[in-house]
């Protein structure tokens, strides 16, 4: 697994020095460029963790007990 992530941290600014150097010469481009792989890096960083969360088991039924009445006033309040 530590090859992968080293692999994906390394695709960032590998990506971004071979669009300077091959595709556009432009500072605006190269800048758009940058952060639209800055984005499209941190979306999937963030899908990661959502993934790493949901993977956690939901608790015992003690915590799930105090947990449903706080999930059922926090949707009640927004749903206001």
């Amino acid at each position: 697994m530590q090859p992968i992530k080293l692999g994906a941290l390394a695709a960032i600014p590998g990506s971004i020095l071979v669009f300077s150097i091959v595709i556009s010469n432009s500072t605006a481009n190269l800048i758009g460029f940058t952060a639209f792989v800055i984005s499209c890096a941190f979306i999937a960083f963030s899908i990661y963790m959502l993934g790493q969360i949901l993977d956690n088991p939901v608790g015992t039924k003690a915590m799930q007990d105090v947990a449903d009445p706080i999930r059922e006033g926090s949707e009640g309040f927004f749903m206001t």
